[in-house]
């Protein structure tokens, strides 16, 4: 029953020999010459109130005791600084025993885990190899739908020379009754020869008839048929740029196929 000599306090009463405690200035116990023992009737033995006093803010977790708020002065003793050096220097080495099984489980939890992570490293490249080809395959095949789906679809300006384009791309297609070679517009020096002939051939007709003539628009070369849609042809994937080269050339003709016929 006794934990610290130095709290405990004895005194003879007859036959009896009481043992009280310095820190409650309460007696405990009394036990005989013949071996009886007395207990205190003071004494606390309810569970959940021994177990209220341990978790109270004045109990001590070295001396096991419930101290005062403010204890009275007086001198310390030897036994007691010894005993809280000692109880200081075990719950020491109790942590460092605490800190050093730690590291030893985090440390096998960590090589648990390097080892987990090499073996899924090399099943993720085995898989990734298996399944490469198979992968760049269907990457090939969606990339000529994709340069198709990339064409602009709104008409921009074009520089440079359209007859160019045209000699460029001879194979595209012809309208029917139009040659390279006829001129769009028929010059001054043409167009003067023309009205001369058509005054020295009209001879005595009169004014009116002559002035109705003027008014009738000159004959031009147009073009009998309009294209109803581009030819298709096979085109490799890295021909992006000539491919819209020819789709800019469909509307350029298109468009002076239009000025030609109004």
């Amino acid at each position: 029953m006794q934990r610290h000599g130095f709290l405990e306090r004895r005194r003879l009463v007859g036959e009896w020999e009481v043992h009280g405690c310095r820190g409650c200035q309460q007696d405990v116990y009394a036990a005989s010459s013949s071996g009886d023992l007395l207990l205190s009737a003071q004494l606390e033995g309810d569970g959940s109130r021994l177990e209220a006093l341990r978790a109270s803010a004045d109990f001590s977790p070295c001396f096991h005791i419930v101290l005062p708020a403010r204890p009275p002065q007086g001198p310390s003793t030897q036994p007691v600084q010894e005993l809280a050096s000692r109880f200081l220097q075990q719950e020491l080495e109790a942590m460092e025993a605490r800190l050093r099984l730690y590291q030893e489980q985090q440390a096998q939890a960590l090589e648990r885990l390097r080892v987990r992570t090499g073996r899924d490293r090399e099943a993720l490249c085995q898989l990734l190899s298996s399944t490469t080809p198979a992968a760049s395959d269907v990457m090939g095949g969606r990339q000529f739908h994709t340069d198709l789906q990339c064409l602009p679809k709104t008409s921009s300006p074009i520089e440079g020379n359209h007859r160019g384009q045209l000699v460029r791309f001879p194979e595209v297609f012809r309208l029917d009754g139009f040659e390279d070679d006829e001129a769009a517009f028929p010059s001054s020096e043409e167009e003067e020869e023309e009205g001369d002939s058509d005054a020295e051939g009209a001879g005595g007709v009169s004014s009116g008839s002559s002035s109705s003539a003027l008014d009738e628009p000159p004959v031009r070369h147009i073009a009998y048929s309009l294209p109803v849609d581009m030819p298709g042809w096979r085109l490799r994937d890295d021909d992006r740029h000539q491919q819209q080269q020819a789709r800019l050339l469909w509307m350029t003709l298109a468009f002076l196929s239009g000025r030609y016929l109004s």
